[in-house]
């Protein structure tokens, strides 16, 4: 080949590889997408991250494949998406519990801060305090009087494992309202539901989603909800703010994250085919009729969201001397 050849065809190869990725780029996704959500089947994180595979396969043509990895409030799901190449073809359905570990356990495998990359929020809940049915207390109002008399046997309070959101939202509500309870942990809140059914429980908080149908069918009575506004799922029940109890809003969110090193233009379009699909009147519907919020936000936000979220709980585990040692879970 002629030398002058050679030079030109040597100096057009970095536009040609520029071309390539720019090809390869604007074909994402080219196959499958891999979600992995570090809770097991049938929890809030899996409920909303199979309607939002669903919106992105109906809406945008994305096939995506949710992968349960469940264990150690999450760790080991995030483990193991780390394991994965940072393409846009693993991503994480996740949540407050997902960066909770960072506020309540020490000597964690990863820095779960910089493991995830927010991508967009699809939807959020309120907790819910609720008594059984046969409980005298009809009001936030009243049971916290009794509690606060009550000297010789605190109230005990139930919610989900040590850790958990609904467990640091007991905490909190505890500091908020000058009570001394004595939390059980529970798997799960049906295990909730039984003990405030049979008496066992003076009170619950848990997802509110979980409780809304035992809540309609009168076997538990919502005292409160923990958002700053009252449900859209239980708009008779005040929210905790409305019976006394100040800066006491907690919600639980969802949504999508990347692995640090996926590149740029592979986020922006996932946050953008995200927002635009999970903002769709029926996808909204899907979001609520299965007991959350249809709460959508694009990447910038979701990142501040995420980020006030850890400083807060972070906060509060130091202040009530709760965090633990990762390898004692």
């Amino acid at each position: 080949m002629h030398r002058r050849t050679v030079v030109k065809a040597l100096a057009a190869l970095p536009a040609l590889a520029v071309l390539r990725h720019a090809h390869a780029q604007g074909a994402y996704p080219a196959g499958p997408v891999r979600v992995v959500v570090p809770f097991p089947p049938g929890s809030a994180v899996d409920i909303v991250t199979r309607i939002t595979g669903q919106a992105m396969g109906d809406l945008k043509s994305y096939n995506m494949v949710i992968e349960n990895k469940a264990g150690a409030s999450g760790v080991i799901g995030l483990q193991y998406a780390l394991t994965k190449k940072p393409d846009g073809y693993t991503l994480i359905g996740g949540g407050l519990g997902t960066i909770l570990p960072i506020a309540t356990m020490t000597n964690l495998p990863m820095d779960i801060a910089k493991s995830i990359v927010p991508i967009a929020q699809v939807a959020d809940f309120a907790n819910v305090i609720v008594v059984g049915q046969n409980s005298p207390y009809t009001s936030l109002q009243q049971l916290l009087e009794a509690a606060k008399k009550s000297t010789d046997r605190p109230f005990t309070c139930g919610a989900n494992d040590r850790g958990s959101s609904p467990h640091l939202a007991t905490e909190l509500f505890m500091l908020r309202t000058g009570t001394k309870m004595t939390y059980v942990p529970y798997r799960g809140p049906n295990e909730i539901i039984v003990d405030l059914v049979n008496g066992g429980l003076d009170l619950g908080i848990s997802s509110l989603p979980s409780y809304v149908s035992m809540i309609r069918g009168g076997r538990l009575r919502a005292l409160a909800v923990t958002s700053s506004q009252r449900s859209k799922h239980l708009p008779d029940v005040p929210t905790a703010e409305e019976c006394g109890v100040k800066d006491f809003n907690v919600t639980s969110w969802l949504g999508l994250f990347g692995l640090p090193g996926t590149p740029q233009d592979v986020l922006d379009k996932l946050s953008g085919d995200v927002v635009a699909a999970m903002s769709a009147p029926e996808m909204a519907a899907k979001i609520e009729g299965a007991g959350f919020e249809a709460t959508v936000l694009g990447s910038a936000d979701f990142s501040k969201l995420t980020q006030s979220e850890i400083e807060r709980w972070s906060e509060l585990a130091k202040k009530i001397g709760l965090q633990r040692s990762y390898g004692n879970v």
